[in-house]
């Protein structure tokens, strides 16, 4: 069965969706082309920011150059140009941030942006990326936070060096990052202590997320990066909590399974994931880099058709990946995470979840009025 049959089986009415989804096909023939899925410009370019795959139009750009006219594709060229430069700069100023946090003596890892970039692709401008997003030890936020404002960056809503030890101990709890903006540069940076609003959401605790990180070897990267097992639970449980509502969420996977899919411990992940009853978000973002892109499932992975839970997971993700584009909630993600988890208790633990979050950033926003 083609690329085409399996999704003539799905309900993707979605024009846009369909013509992002010609370009990026592996398998020849797969029987979804460009030039069938014929669709305006407007809607197509539409589709294009909705999804956040500008940059990765670059290197299969040429497809288009026969669909659209002259001055459409001069404007795609340009849109795409524009958007390199945006994630060379982005790309320069991790580097930067990087390398002074580590003559800091901060441990820090890049889990996003440039980094999954060259992680996947080879190159830090392969990727769509809004902004850099580092995971750092709660012990040393308090420094990484005071450097960003050495570099001119302000704080997006809490300044944490102004909590008090208790108070960050309950903060820290019920949130999981914070956010830093550099208005001369326009370029926001995000702090987290957790990849997640709950730390259940994946299966280590992130200090051995650090250390395992830390551990491996570099081969001359500028930087340390997640390890394998690690970061494809990361782009699985990320696309998931996020409701699949981008097609660069997939396309994540699918770099991922073409650059790592035979090198990675799929056992390891696999019993990671069922320690933390995860394992559902993972054989989810397998199967759907699969029926888009036809890449590898592995057997750890296959999908149960008689799992309600997972089928639930897959309608979701189905209707989210297409037409408005309608950003997950916290309402939501406590709904898609008793979902993953499928446990009668969770509900439970959610609704504490949400009250605990609530009530200590009402009390974050009294002190900072």
């Amino acid at each position: 069965m083609d690329t085409a049959e399996r999704i003539s089986h799905l309900n993707v009415s979605d024009p846009g969706l369909l013509a992002l989804l010609a370009l990026w096909q592996d398998e020849k023939p797969s029987g979804l082309c460009i030039h069938d899925v014929r669709v305006p410009y407007d809607q197509f370019k539409s589709a294009l920011v909705r999804h956040q795959v500008i940059v990765e139009l670059a290197p299969v750009l040429s497809q288009l150059d026969e669909v659209y006219s002259v001055n459409e594709y001069k404007d795609l060229s340009a849109l795409v140009e524009q958007e390199v430069i945006r994630q060379m700069r982005l790309a320069r100023e991790m580097l930067s941030i990087l390398s002074l946090y580590e003559k800091e003596g901060i441990k820090v890892v890049p889990f996003k942006g440039p980094a999954l970039s060259h992680e996947l692709y080879g190159e830090y401008v392969r990727k769509t990326s809004s902004d850099l997003d580092l995971l750092v030890s709660p012990d040393q936020l308090m420094q990484a936070e005071r450097l960003l404002f050495q570099k001119g960056y302000t704080s997006k809503k809490y300044e944490f060096n102004h909590f008090n030890r208790l108070y960050w101990s309950f903060f820290k709890r019920f949130n999981y990052h914070g956010a830093y903006f550099n208005a001369n540069e326009g370029i926001l940076i995000e702090l987290h202590w957790k990849f997640f609003a709950t730390a259940d959401a994946f299966p280590k605790k992130h200090r051995q997320v650090i250390r395992d990180s830390l551990n491996q070897e570099r081969k001359g990267e500028h930087y340390v990066k997640l390890v394998k097992e690690d970061l494809i639970v990361y782009l699985a449980m990320h696309g998931t909590v996020h409701l699949w509502i981008r097609l660069k969420w997939i396309l994540d996977i699918r770099g991922f399974m073409l650059k790592h899919g035979d090198g990675t411990d799929w056992q390891l992940v696999k019993e990671a994931c069922e320690r933390a009853n995860l394992s559902r978000a993972v054989t989810l973002a397998l199967r759907l880099s699969h029926v888009f892109f036809n890449t590898t499932v592995p057997a750890q992975f296959e999908w149960n058709s008689q799992d309600r839970h997972l089928n639930e997971l897959w309608n979701i993700a189905l209707d989210s990946l297409q037409g408005e584009f309608n950003p997950a909630s916290r309402t939501q993600y406590n709904r898609v995470m008793r979902v993953v988890k499928g446990n009668a208790y969770s509900t439970a633990i959610y609704k504490l979840q949400d009250y605990g979050h609530d009530l200590i950033n009402r009390l974050s926003g009294s002190r900072s009025e």
